[in-house]
C-alpha cells in the first residue's frame, strides 16, 4: 500500500494510463502546421513522435522522437511504424499532418505530379494509419486527426489534384467515423484555410507559366500573407485534444473561411459558388 491507502498497483496502472494518453504522432513535423503543432503540444507536457523524410530537419528536443518517413515508400512507412511501436508501445494520438502541393493547370498537369499528390496526400496517410490503429487501440480512447483542408469543400484554382486529394482524405475520414466500433477511436477531420505557414514556398511550382497563372499564384500568395497565424490551429487541436466532445469536422481559418464559406456551401447552389470562386481569384 501507498501513504494515500492507494494499492501500489493501481497506482502504477494509473501512471500507465496517465503517460499513454500524453503520446501522440504527428506526421509532418519538421515544418509549417505539424513543427508548430509539436512545438505547442512539448510544452504542455506530451510526448512526441514527429516524422519527416529527412532525420537532419527534425528538432532535438526533450520527450521528440525523431522518426523518418517518406509516405511515398510503404517500406518507409512500415519501418516508422515499426520504430514507434518498439519506443512508444502505444500512442493516445494520430495526427496525419503531412503533405504538399503542386501548382498547375488540370489540363496540363504532368500525370507524374498527379500520382506524387495522390500517395503523398491519400494513399500514404491511409496506410500510416492503418499502421497505427493497433498502437492507438492498446487505448481506452484514442484520437485520429486527419489534416485535410477548406480546398476540399472550395477547390484552389490551379491546385486541383490538392484540393482533390484533401477532399478524398476528408471522406476517408467520414467513412472511418461511420464504421468505427464502440467510439474507441475518434476521428477528427480538421480543415484549416489559408494559414501562415512555409507550404507555399515548399510547393513546387512550373517554371514556364501563362500571365493568367501568375496573376492566380499571386493572389493565392497574397492570402498566405495576410492569414491567421498557425497558432489558431495548434489551440484548436489542443482544444480536441483534452476536450471531451468535438464535432467530426472542424474548419478553422479567419472569419469568411471558417465561418461563412461552409454555411454559404449548404444555402447557396454550386454554380453560384463557382462563379464567386473565378470572381475573387480574377479568373
Amino acid at each position: 500500500m501507498t501513504n494515500q491507502g492507494v494499492p501500489a498497483r493501481l497506482l502504477l496502472n494509473r501512471m500507465e494510463i496517465l503517460n499513454a494518453s500524453k503520446k501522440i504522432v504527428i506526421t509532418g513535423a519538421s515544418s509549417g502546421l505539424g513543427k508548430a503543432m509539436a512545438e505547442s503540444l512539448l510544452e504542455r507536457g506530451y510526448e512526441v513522435w514527429g516524422t519527416s523524410r529527412r532525420l537532419d530537419r527534425l528538432p532535438q528536443r526533450p520527450r521528440f522522437h525523431p522518426v523518418v518517413l517518406d509516405l511515398e515508400s510503404d517500406c518507409s512507412i512500415a519501418e516508422a511504424a515499426e520504430q514507434i511501436e518498439r519506443e512508444a508501445g502505444s500512442i493516445a494520438i494520430l495526427i496525419n499532418n503531412a503533405g504538399n502541393g503542386v501548382f498547375g493547370a488540370m489540363e496540363s498537369f504532368p500525370i507524374e505530379a498527379w500520382d506524387q499528390q495522390w500517395r503523398v496526400l491519400v494513399r500514404g496517410p491511409y496506410f500510416f494509419l492503418r499502421q497505427m490503429l493497433p498502437l492507438l487501440r492498446k487505448n481506452k480512447s484514442a484520437t485520429v486527426i486527419q489534416v485535410t483542408s477548406l480546398a476540399a469543400r472550395f477547390p484552389i484554382p490551379m491546385m486541383g489534384p490538392y484540393s482533390m486529394g484533401k477532399a478524398a482524405l476528408s471522406t476517408l475520414t467520414q467513412s472511418l467515423q461511420i464504421e468505427s466500433e464502440n467510439g474507441q477511436i475518434r476521428f477528427i477531420d480538421l480543415q484549416p484555410g489559408d494559414i501562415q505557414s512555409d507550404f507555399n514556398q515548399a510547393m513546387a511550382i512550373s517554371e514556364a507559366l501563362n500571365q493568367r497563372e501568375k496573376s492566380i499564384l499571386e493572389k493565392i500568395e497574397a492570402d498566405m500573407r495576410s492569414a491567421p497565424d498557425s497558432k489558431i490551429v495548434t489551440e484548436a487541436v489542443i482544444q480536441i485534444i483534452e476536450g471531451k466532445d468535438y464535432p467530426p469536422r472542424i474548419a478553422v481559418g479567419d472569419l469568411f473561411q471558417s465561418k461563412i464559406a461552409p454555411i454559404l456551401l449548404r444555402l447557396v447552389p454550386r454554380s453560384w459558388l463557382n462563379w464567386g470562386i473565378r470572381k475573387y481569384y480574377g479568373i
